[in-house]
């Protein structure tokens, strides 16, 4: 199980102090655009490190990753040190980032199962087939789709291909910044009901959401934003 900790963190005019601990279960953080909530989500990963405070990942009560202004090696787009060696093996092995922006490989004529399988490998790792079909099925992605030209899926099944991509590993961490921005009602449920299955089973969900269902119809640990205070 991973534990997140911010303790009196702040990056730039972004986020001016952040308190919160992101434990096990699903922890939503709520507020107006601008408060810092997208910004957490990039300390939370690494790839940006805070100019105040610090930031601890713990693996079942062991610290594995700190941020902080005084351990600006520890960064994700460093290329020369053995902690960046050591966090994007981290990353790899326990984290699922989703973006509100689909990223995955879309100016590449691949399908969308191709695409998935051929950006694990690029991360050394082969993808579970029969893994990648049952999220499909629990997003509502059929399998024509998954075979379909990714770049030429709508905007709400690339949301859904890559929310598939960042769980096919089984992260310990999910990190979803507005996952559902381009996706229906119908299909909104579907996502958040899969995070509740994470969640129920330990895994640790950092979900930021201007979506006012998810925390009327969940169990969660709500963490608010305003003004770039956070906690």
């Amino acid at each position: 199980m991973i534990e997140i900790n911010f303790d009196n963190v702040g990056y730039e005019d972004r986020v001016r102090k952040a308190n919160c601990v992101i434990e096990p279960g699903l922890n939503i953080v709520i507020g107006p655009s601008g408060s810092g909530k997208s910004t957490m989500a990039l300390l939370t990963l690494g790839l940006i490190n805070p100019t105040a405070g610090i930031v601890k990942h713990y693996k079942d009560n062991q610290i594995v990753q700190e941020f902080s202004p005084v351990n600006k090696k520890n960064n994700f787009f460093r290329t020369d040190t053995s902690q960046n060696k050591k966090l994007k093996k981290y990353i790899a092995n326990n984290i699922g980032f989703i973006s509100q922006n689909p990223y995955l490989l879309s100016d590449v004529n691949l399908s969308a199962r191709e695409t998935i399988i051929k950006l694990k490998q690029a991360q050394g790792y082969s993808v579970d087939s029969d893994k990648l079909v049952e999220l499909a099925d629990r997003l509502s992605i059929s399998a024509n789709s998954l075979d379909r030209s990714y770049k030429n899926l709508s905007g709400g099944e690339k949301q859904r291909i890559s929310i598939i991509f960042a769980l096919s590993q089984d992260p310990n961490l999910i990190i979803a910044d507005e996952p559902t921005a381009s996706v229906d009602p119908e299909n909104k449920k579907r996502v958040f009901d899969l995070f509740k299955i994470y969640a129920e089973i330990g895994k640790t969900i950092l979900l930021i959401t201007h979506d006012e269902y998810v925390f009327n119809n969940y169990q969660c640990k709500i963490i608010g934003a305003k003004n770039g205070i956070i906690g």
